[in-house]
């Protein structure tokens, strides 16, 4: 009896399985059958059809063979791609930064990062340096979302936020704090944050241990990334290392982490990502329960010791020299300089902007846009926390700073959050 109810019930549903198997395995095989002889007849293939292939790849039932098929179809769509892209790249010499960027990407001209969790583009010129880094905000960092309790495109309008704050703060102070040139921007029928590239180093632990990973990794590129973890901190200008944790302070950039700055020649450090910034209510809620819990709460002494990586297992947890030598005098100055109230009002503005232009950035029920006045206003507190500690002792030391301001932090976190002082 058990055996015929087993039969009666199962065997259908098994062999409804195998023809679906079979049907995707007979599909894919028509794929690399119909493309391939498509390129070989000279027919143009649109870079565009490559993330369609992949997810072929990753989420159909196929044979070993038929993967390797694919591999090789993508890897021959995106090289002829690239190379039509970058012959085809002069006749959008004299366009907008949107409009290279959008040709560029449409081309396939572009790789993906090892480091980090959001999907990110890397647009690059055809000597491979990065023109522009494109985040879609469909594929924005699960991580950064779930701290602001906020939908995609948060950290869209983030990224433009920070650009247009240190610009801001730029125009008023003389001070340039690295953050690269950033606007909101619809590529390949996507919004999100388009990005100037800058020519600079990684020296993120997360990068390198993504890279050794793969089992296909050039052990050159290994090689690079070992020795800029092991020279690089070291040779950092103290100067820049202010302006990156500063970065951090004014915006409210409270993700510290090495993988969020990229170091120009060898020495320049500049602050990267600015997706999560801008903090909600729902931020200041979570680093309270987690400093509640003994998490610690923002780890800005991260970016002022060597980087946490087993590459350089004896210097970890230790401080960078360049972070006991005091806070540079002119940099002080500048950010003594920032006058709050307009900065704030002209934060208000570019948000308002944002969002007229972009619907999309505006989702129900977050009708004025994703980054509300509470948001605008933790960021106004902690400029001026900044600038109270640096006026009550503008020679503190970099360490000292960090020290000072991540225990006003717990502080305030404790005093803000949902239901304090009830």
């Amino acid at each position: 009896m058990k055996r015929r109810q087993y039969a009666e019930t199962f065997l259908p549903q098994l062999k409804e399985m195998l023809q679906q198997v079979q049907q995707q395995e007979g599909a894919g095989k028509s794929l690399v059958e119909t493309y391939t002889r498509l390129l070989d007849a000279g027919q143009e293939i649109p870079g565009s059809i490559l993330d369609h292939l992949q997810t072929v790849r990753r989420h159909w039932k196929l044979s070993t063979e038929t993967k390797a098929g694919l591999e090789q179809l993508m890897a021959r769509v995106k090289a002829e791609d690239m190379t039509r892209g970058y012959q085809r790249l002069q006749e959008v010499q004299n366009g907008t930064d949107v409009e290279k960027a959008e040709h560029l990407y449409n081309h396939g001209c572009y790789t993906r990062p090892e480091g980090g969790t959001s999907d990110v583009r890397l647009l690059r010129n055809p000597n491979r340096t990065v023109a522009y880094a494109f985040k879609g905000k469909d594929g924005e960092a699960g991580g950064a979302l779930n701290f602001l309790k906020l939908p995609n495109g948060a950290c869209t309008l983030r990224e433009d936020l920070c650009s247009h704050v240190t610009q801001s703060i730029a125009q008023q102070t003389g001070l340039d704090l690295g953050f690269p040139k950033s606007r909101v921007a619809k590529i390949g029928g996507q919004t999100g944050a388009l990005i100037d590239g800058i020519k600079g180093k990684s020296v993120d632990p997360e990068e390198r241990t993504n890279v050794s990973a793969n089992r296909n990794a050039d052990p050159n590129e290994v090689a690079e990334l070992d020795r800029c973890l092991k020279e690089i901190p070291e040779k950092i200008t103290p100067q820049s290392l202010q302006k990156v944790v500063l970065f951090s302070t004014l915006l409210c950039q409270w993700d510290c982490k090495w993988g969020n700055l990229l170091v120009e020649d060898e020495s320049n450090a500049r602050p990267l990502d600015g997706g999560a910034s801008f903090p909600t209510q729902a931020t200041i809620d979570e680093f309270a329960s987690g400093i509640e819990s003994g998490w610690g709460g923002v780890a800005l002494d991260v970016l002022t010791q060597y980087p946490p990586s087993n590459v350089i297992a004896e210097k970890m947890g230790q401080t960078l020299p360049q972070a006991n030598q005091p806070m540079d005098p002119e940099i002080v100055k500048a950010v003594l300089k920032i006058k709050v109230p307009d900065l704030v009002n002209d934060m208000k503005a570019r948000r308002d902007q944002l969002v007229r232009d972009n619907p999309d950035l505006a989702p129900p029920p977050h009708n004025q846009g994703l980054v509300d006045d509470t948001s605008l206003g933790f960021v106004a507190t902690s400029i001026r926390v900044t600038q109270d500690l640096l006026r009550a002792n503008p020679q503190m030391t970099l360490k000292e700073f960090s020290e000072a301001y991540t225990a006003w932090f717990k502080d305030f976190v404790a005093k803000n959050k949902t239901g304090a002082g009830r």
